[in-house]
């Protein structure tokens, strides 16, 4: 009971004096004087008692209070177990138990300076205190889509500035170690707008954007309202650094009707390695996702060293169910398909060439063009209509690209698959 008693009196005393440090930093922004008055030590110097006082300083007086404080009662147990034991005289228990007093505060004593001394000699910074100026903690943006009812900016900072930003604050927290004082402020002073400006970007895609989190119809009140999409990267913790070759790129398949039907617009970006936040409002020829009236998504990561190669492949054939009909019609066998180090690849088709099926081997998808199939420049993998396909189909009849060309180009007879744009591979996984 009295070892719990000292515990809880020095947890209080401690306490005490940190609250009244922390209270005293935070209180208030002037040098005004505190009304604490702390007690003067030998070989002890009292922390200035302003609000500006930094927060070591306290921590410092502690330490060396408690130090203080712990050899003046060991000191003060020796004299009494020393007193008791003269007047102890003719009585071998007194005598006894006053002598193991003297022994115990000796050892106490020992092991107090000791302690000290030997953390000083190894180290004198371990019997000292310093702790650097607080920098703000600047929020990350959950990698993945997310899906927005209207474009997100606060101040001129959207979801690709913010991610910037994000970027920006990396690198500042890797100056900061080795910055002057003066350089530290101007860091703490960047990094705090960084925090409030991305804060704010994050508050605003909680109230108007929804995370996908796997492939799924789009729920209320986001069905048929979506009007942007944003694509966040993730980044290896291990790297933290967006430049580094270690992480991950999203894109995703948006559907104009539930349960991943109807027509279909897919959206990437290929930053890798040097990632980035993308955003979509529209496509190229002038039609915007908010035309599509999205009603489901299926999201994807992109894969940059797609494994195991020797069983991934895309076959086309001209007629359905693979020519089961007639092994001899067309069949293209050789489809490109992304190496190491690439997401997509394109492939050339003729113009006439009809397809009946098609059969998709591995983790990759078919993206078919109607007019083109180049993503160079602004990185925008597609334009005008495509049809989408994530596993094989054995009748592309019944599918967008179905009425995409006409027997002799003359309109009105009869209509087969083509893709006179062309078509992508993607290397991914739909989650």
């Amino acid at each position: 009971m009295e070892k719990r008693g000292f515990f809880i009196l020095f947890a209080i005393l401690f306490l005490s004096f940190w609250g009244a440090a922390v209270l005293a930093q935070t209180a208030a922004p002037s040098d005004r004087p505190l009304e604490v008055k702390y007690p003067s030590l030998p070989q002890i110097t009292t922390p200035p008692t302003t609000v500006a006082t930094p927060i070591a300083e306290y921590v410092k007086y502690v330490y060396y209070f408690f130090l203080f404080a712990a050899g003046f009662f060991a000191l003060g147990a020796l004299v009494y177990a020393s007193f008791r034991y003269i007047t102890s005289a003719g009585r071998p228990e007194a005598m006894k138990d006053a002598k193991d007093q003297i022994s115990a505060a000796i050892f106490g004593v020992v092991i107090l300076f000791s302690s000290w001394i030997i953390l000083n000699q190894i180290n004198p910074k371990l019997t000292t205190f310093t702790l650097g100026p607080l920098r703000p903690a600047v929020p990350t943006l959950t990698p993945g889509v997310l899906l927005c009812t209207e474009e997100i900016k606060v101040g001129g900072i959207g979801v690709k500035q913010a991610w910037d930003k994000i970027e920006e604050s990396k690198t500042l927290n890797k100056e900061f170690d080795t910055a002057s004082a003066d350089r530290q402020k101007e860091i703490i002073t960047s990094l705090s707008q960084i925090s409030n400006q991305v804060n704010a970007v994050i508050a605003s895609t909680t109230k108007y954007c929804w995370p996908v989190p796997s492939a799924s119809d789009i729920p209320n009140p986001f069905n048929d309202k979506v009007e942007w999409a944003y694509l966040i990267p993730a980044v290896n913790s291990a790297t933290s650094s967006a430049t580094s070759t270690a992480g991950s790129e999203y894109g995703a398949i948006l559907y104009e009707n539930t349960k991943f039907g109807g027509k279909s617009l897919a959206i990437y970006t290929l930053n890798y390695p040097n990632l980035q936040a993308s955003e979509w409002a529209g496509i190229l020829n002038g039609k915007t996702i908010k035309d599509l009236h999205p009603s489901s998504i299926k999201p994807f990561i992109l894969n940059y060293e797609p494994q195991p190669r020797p069983i991934w492949y895309v076959n086309l054939y001209e007629l359905v169910d693979w020519n089961k009909a007639d092994p001899n019609k067309w069949k293209k066998e050789d489809v490109e398909l992304p190496t190491s180090g690439q997401a997509a690849k394109s492939s050339t088709i003729g113009g006439d060439q009809k397809l009946g099926s098609l059969k998709i081997e591995g983790s990759l998808f078919v993206v078919f063009f109607k007019e083109s199939a180049s993503y160079s420049g602004d990185n925008k993998p597609w334009e005008g209509e495509i049809d989408v396909f994530t596993e094989s189909d054995t009748n592309l009849y019944d599918n967008i690209m179905g009425r995409w060309c006409s027997k002799d180009g003359v309109l009105g007879k009869e209509y087969f698959p083509c893709a006179p744009g062309g078509l992508v591979v993607i290397s991914g996984g739909i989650y």
